[in-house]
């Protein structure tokens, strides 16, 4: 046998071997090069070498599956592979979900190489579902082509955990303490119910509260992590204060922009005393979390309830508990789709008398055969057109919904936080495809009526910038939450005072703001009917309520929405000085509400928006 030959009989040998072995075992040790615990594995080829690292030990069903690609290409020539993501997932619904994306890896001949890839996935996620918890099940396959190597897949699935706790991520330097802790908390359950009338009951000691190992995704803060979407599995995140002073300005970035879609950082001193008075400063949706004491045997102290059952077991605002439609909300403004009648039995029954008896005893009879070449088709497309006016009557062409979207302006960060919850019913649809950010999560909420088929899963397409498949499909009911950062300029500033010592205050915001409430520093309310953008306007005192408008908005919304909106919306103090937050309700806008499908109709859509007055330069000079 020649030398090729031999060659390509070890690489066919190979790739039966790894197609055979699962393309490599997940590791539990990880090379040094990625920057954590997690799930790996790595597939070999002819001189090459790529690892796939996914941080924590489950599958996120929210948001994104951020994936490390680590590539050691040993040949004289670049590489250039299409990798394919496909997560499977059982909906909350009971219908089998597929989100499908993809992306290109180019691999540079003869040098090592490293890349994140986020991994969008189409489920709520619901904590409420049991989707951290046992008997939870979601599946990746990665999938491989180009040169160099066959078609190569790569399987990660989440498996059951044996306990309940929400994922969390820490720092090296206090995994040890965390875990210790958490492995330390005890419960006290009920003693058991006597088995007999008269039997004795036995008092059980304390258990331990987690029966397993801790859910913990144990990082370098020294490691490259400059994307929000590498924390999205995460509700929440512990490192020391000193590690998140030292790390690079665009890991920072990425850290608070997780947590203005919702996340908890906890910054713990390195001493004690060190820390000064416990301070929870809100950021967007969510908060940082600057403990007083260090991380230590006794644990944090209880008023910052970092090792509470709840912080243990219930999620964050980044990760969804309960995104279940409310009666009375969004979901009742949209009926269901409607149901064909029996007029499509009788259109199917004298569609089959028209195109077999009637034609071929009366159009076409056997003297003229061959008018069957031209009756049968014309008899489908009659049919086929009444079919489409039927539906275009009944239905309409697109469909029509009610949204809401909620934007958090972040002072100093020049973006804003969006979160929207949508609800649509379609008709005749000619196209299903809509642009939609990479960076944008989107999640299909259960419709009571969602309509799939067994055995078929709903297939979620996310690719380039743009969203297709099954989120919205034809004659259906469908719901959707969305979140994303989106850059911007907009803000409200305090220009000054008037002579009465009225806020004087101006909108960069492109839509006017209505109804616009806002309390300063001492807790008063000062509000606005309307304020147009770029416009001066003195506000008047108020006594209204500060919140009467956010309930208005927030009813409508699924819990784990209106959760956000209470969290986005909350007056907050730091060392007793109000931040000086404002409420409004918006027009549509370049900011909100986030676009989706262009066919959709939408009868019922409202923005709120809310932040920070911020001081310019002229009232601070008048206010010193």
């Amino acid at each position: 046998m020649s030398g090729s030959g031999i060659r390509a009989g070890r690489r066919w040998f190979l790739s039966v071997a790894l197609w055979l072995g699962g393309i490599g075992a997940v590791q539990a040790a990880i090379a040094p090069t990625l920057p954590g615990t997690g799930m790996q594995q790595t597939f070999n080829g002819d001189h090459l070498k790529a690892t796939f690292f996914i941080p924590g030990e489950s599958l996120p069903r929210f948001g994104f599956v951020p994936v490390r690609i680590a590539t050691d290409n040993q040949q004289a020539r670049e590489l250039r592979w299409q990798v394919a993501f496909d997560f499977n997932m059982v909906a909350n619904s009971g219908a089998t979900m597929l989100t499908r994306s993809g992306t290109t890896l180019t691999v540079p001949a003869s040098r090592s190489g490293e890349r994140w890839v986020f991994v969008p996935t189409g489920d709520a996620g619901s904590v409420r579902s049991g989707s951290y918890g046992p008997g939870s099940w979601a599946n990746c396959t990665v999938t491989l082509a180009g040169t160099g190597i066959p078609e190569t897949r790569l399987n990660f699935s989440s498996g059951n955990r044996s306990n309940a706790m929400v994922p969390w991520a820490v720092s090296a330097a206090l995994e040890n303490t965390v875990r210790s802790h958490l492995v330390g908390l005890k419960t006290d359950p009920p003693p058991p119910r006597p088995k007999y009338p008269g039997a004795r009951s036995f008092a059980v000691g304390p258990q331990p509260l987690l029966r397993g190992a801790p859910n913990l995704f144990v990082f370098d803060p020294a490691q490259s992590f400059g994307d929000w979407r590498i924390w999205s599995p995460f509700a929440r995140i512990i490192l020391r204060a000193d590690e998140f002073a030292a790390m690079p300005p665009a890991n920072q970035a990425a850290l608070r922009n997780w947590v203005a879609l919702g996340g908890m950082l906890y910054l713990a001193p390195d001493q004690p005393g060190a820390g000064g008075a416990a301070n929870l400063q809100r950021h967007g949706a969510g908060a940082i979390v600057s403990l007083r004491e260090p991380i230590s045997g006794s644990g944090a102290h209880p008023s910052e309830g970092l090792f509470s059952r709840d912080a243990i077991f219930s999620s964050s605002l980044a990760i969804p508990f309960d995104l279940s439609l409310q009666k009375g909300g969004l979901a009742d403004q949209v009926p269901p789709a409607k149901r064909a009648g029996d007029w499509l039995v009788y259109f199917f029954v004298g569609f089959a008398v028209l195109v077999a008896p009637v034609n071929l005893f009366a159009i076409a009879p056997v003297k003229r055969r061959q008018w069957l070449f031209i009756s049968v088709p014309v008899i489908s497309l009659l049919a086929v057109g009444v079919l489409v006016v039927a539906i275009y009557l009944q239905d309409g062409l697109g469909g029509e919904g009610a949204r809401r979207a909620l934007v958090v302006l972040l002072p100093g960060d020049n973006q804003a936080a969006v979160f929207q919850e949508q609800v649509s019913r379609t008709g005749l649809l000619v196209g299903t495809s809509f642009a939609l950010g990479d960076d944008a999560i989107c999640a299909a909420v259960p419709a009571d009526d969602t309509n799939f088929q067994p055995g078929r899963p709903l297939e979620y397409l996310r690719q380039e910038g743009r969203a297709s498949g099954d989120w919205f499909r034809g004659r259906a009911r469908q719901a959707q939450h969305l979140r994303r950062l989106t850059p911007t300029r907009a803000r409200v500033e305090l220009v000054g005072r008037s002579a009465d010592g009225a806020p004087i205050v101006q909108s960069s915001v492109a839509a006017a703001l209505r109804d616009f409430e806002y309390v300063d520093e001492a807790g008063a309310v000062w509000a606005s009917d309307q304020i147009a953008p770029g416009t001066r306007v003195t506000l008047r005192p108020t006594t209204a309520q500060f919140s009467r408008h956010i309930d208005e908005f927030a009813t409508v919304l699924t819990p784990h929405f209106q959760a956000i909106v209470a969290a986005a919306t909350t007056q907050r103090t730091r060392a007793g000085t109000s931040l000086r937050q404002f409420v409004a309700l918006a027009d549509d806008s370049e900011l909100a509400p986030l676009p989706t499908l262009d066919t959709i109709r939408w009868k019922d859509s409202s923005v709120l928006i809310t932040g920070i007055v911020e001081n310019t330069a002229e009232a601070r000079k008048a206010n010193p």
